[in-house]
């Protein structure tokens, strides 16, 4: 099943760097130029790729800072102007990686140096940087939508107090009605249950009273959503407990209603006369209970409106910190450094956090990382008298499969209870000084956060602190995936980094491989007093391969010879595919390296591989090797020259002698 075509615009003016981009992406030259996913539009100025932004919308745009028409940060400030919300990664050539680093700091999501990636890595490139930007318009429209919605609350006037105005509106209908006892009645729908708010004169003294929903007049009126209208109390057969004393003759119920829903009831009674209310006073009345029950609705609307503003406004404040946070993220390109700054932050918010990675053979979370104070764990562990699971790196934790699974966070309010009940055979205080330790205390609460990339899960965050409240998941969700995207960056460099340096087809480093560690090897060599080998091999006759068996077979040939560099040398060796059908080796050895061993070791794993593995040509190495005695700095590019020769000579030994 395919996935969804991306369309991407790349303005580049140099033909030969837009040509080697879809020659990257395995492109025909075809006018609608596609892959299955990736579908790309090729501008060579600015001007014309702003107007193809108005015209069309893309996921992502390739840019070339350096324009005919434009150059420079420039570029990358219009293209953001007119496209905000899209995803922007600069390519450059090699001499313009600092002013590539640059466009990143100004908003670009990442930059590809020009003619250094793959197909996989590009089409990964953009996806990754459409995720990122993705997750940062959702964070920023998040934070704007918080701040208008704080604004809001700021701006509101109230303009009464709900009390005071239903107290008034119960003397109201006490004094128009001339009775004398009035009570206002709002219903608690979780409890099922009137409770009597307010009231005038007698009736003050019930203040507080719970009337059951179908209880007595008033509970059948709040349950029927009717009014009722009785003339003589003490003959009505079914009084509400609290009012089975009461001195009522008649008595007048009405509903309060908002859309038709019972919130409350206006409970009227006369102790003076028996017979039924009349007419207008079953208007008035019931104009008073619908004025009664808009008031209620409204202040309730303004309570609710008031905590929730108040609740979006702590988690604007919230999302700015944590915003904060995943901006610091986003330099840093070590997994290690990446866990250590989220922890640290969070700390600074009185937050501590765990990050586990889902392991690929069980599915079960895998410890990465923890926050808290290594002192203070092992603290804690004395005095519980045996280690704390789940809090070491390393730690699997059991049955987790399931949790990470349901993909969603779920938040704890019970992270005291759960670890006391874990060491319940210990005394209290024991329990709570180690807990203390560890930042749990009963006011405790977690939030478990899956991390997921592409819908699939790869991790979780579990955060804990006395102050987190469910409102906050949200907040924290979508910092998660802000760190989700972090790691996977980190990950994905390490991954092109390490691409950087190994050959593909063999698996063996390359050139720009063996450079760099033998560097390292020979300063290596010199601390630790030992000599170096240096090995220069060269398949023979494998121009005669690929011109009589094709390409495919020469590239077997490749692969063999690297596999038995690989049975020959150690693991610690530099081994390398220097280009074309050329392999390198360095290696320490001893004070006074020796070649013949080495050479006659290396000869006997061709004829065994020949042995072994029947091909339709016979494998043959020509090698050459160069020794640098201990004692001093070697110099790899002497090493080489010598090692080289050697092996030229060999080889044209082998064809003198046929």
């Amino acid at each position: 099943m395919s996935r969804e075509i991306l369309h991407v615009l790349n303005i580049e003016d140099n033909p030969a760097d837009a040509d080697l981009l879809m020659e990257t992406l395995a492109l025909s030259d075809m006018p609608a130029r596609h892959t299955q996913n990736i579908h790309i539009h090729r501008v060579s100025r600015l001007e014309q790729g702003l107007a193809h932004m108005v015209a069309e919308t893309f996921d992502a745009i390739l840019l070339d800072l350096n324009l005919p028409d434009s150059r420079g940060l420039d570029t990358l400030l219009k293209v953001r102007s007119l496209a905000p919300n899209t995803a922007i990664l600069v390519m450059t050539g090699n001499d313009d990686e600092e002013l590539a680093l640059r466009a990143v700091q100004a908003g670009a999501q990442d930059y590809l140096v020009k003619g250094q990636v793959n197909r996989a890595l590009l089409e990964r490139a953009i996806r990754y940087a459409i995720e990122r930007k993705r997750i940062e318009s959702a964070l920023n429209r998040r934070a704007s939508e918080l701040e208008a919605l704080y604004q809001t609350f700021l701006e509101i006037n109230t303009g009464f107090e709900l009390s005071t105005v239903l107290n008034s509106i119960v003397e109201r209908v006490a004094h128009l009605i001339n009775a004398p006892m009035v009570g206002l009645f709002l219903l608690d729908t979780e409890d099922e249950s009137l409770i009597l708010t307010v009231a005038h004169d007698e009736m003050t003294r019930y203040i507080g009273s719970v009337i059951r929903l179908g209880e007595g007049i008033t509970g059948r009126v709040a349950q029927t959503g009717q009014l009722m209208n009785v003339p003589d109390y003490e003959h009505w057969p079914e009084h509400a407990a609290v009012f089975a004393s009461a001195p009522f003759k008649r008595v007048l119920a009405i509903p309060m209603k908002v859309q038709g829903r019972v919130i409350g009831v206006i409970h009227i009674s006369d102790n003076r006369h028996t017979g039924l209310f009349d007419a207008d006073e079953v208007r008035l009345a019931s104009m008073l209970a619908d004025q009664a029950a808009l008031v209620v609705e409204k202040a309730r609307l303004l309570e609710a409106e008031k905590q929730r503003s108040m609740e979006l406004a702590r988690s604007n404040r919230l999302i700015a910190a944590l915003n904060g946070v995943s901006g610091r993220l986003q330099t840093s390109m070590d997994t290690e450094q990446v866990m250590e700054t989220v922890g640290a932050e969070l700390q600074n918010l009185g937050v501590f956090l765990e990050i586990t990675r889902c392991d690929s053979e069980s599915g079960n979370l895998v410890v990465q990382y923890v926050s808290l104070d290594q002192n203070a764990l092992a603290e804690a562990e004395a005095l519980l008298g045996h280690p704390i699971p789940s809090l070491h790196r390393g730690d699997v934790l059991r049955h987790s499969s399931r949790m990470i699974e349901e993909k969603h966070p779920r938040f704890n309010n019970q992270v005291w209870q759960m670890f006391a009940s874990t060491f319940g055979d210990l005394p209290r205080e024991i329990i709570q000084t180690a807990m203390a330790k560890l930042r749990i205390t009963p006011e405790t609460c977690s939030i478990f956060l899956p991390m997921m990339v592409k819908d699939r899960p790869v991790g979780a965050l579990l955060i804990w602190g006395n102050d987190l409240v469910e409102n906050d998941v949200p907040a924290f969700t979508v910092f998660a995936g802000q760190v989700t995207a972090a790691l996977e960056n980190a990950r994905l460099y390490n991954e092109i980094q390490k691409l950087a340096i190994m050959d593909e087809l063999t698996g063996l480093y390359n050139r720009r491989g063996f450079f760099t560690l033998a560097q390292q090897q020979i300063r290596l060599a010199e601390r630790l007093n030992s000599g170096l080998l240096l090995i220069f091999a060269d398949i023979d006759g494998m121009k005669e391969i690929n011109d009589t068996l094709g390409h495919q077979m020469g590239d077997q040939a490749l692969k063999d010879a690297a596999h038995i560099l690989r049975q020959t040398y150690r693991t610690a060796d530099v081994i390398a595919r220097m280009g074309g059908d050329e392999f390198a080796v360095l290696a320490m050895m001893s004070e006074k390296p020796e070649t013949g061993p080495l050479a006659r070791r290396l000869a006997e794993q061709v004829e065994e591989f020949n042995a072994v593995h029947p091909r339709p040509y016979r494998l043959s190495l020509s090698m050459g090797m160069a020794a640098w005695p201990a004692g001093k700095l070697a110099n790899l590019d002497e090493l080489l020259s010598r090692a080289d020769a050697r092996m030229y000579t060999e080889k044209r030994a082998k064809k003198e002698q046929g």
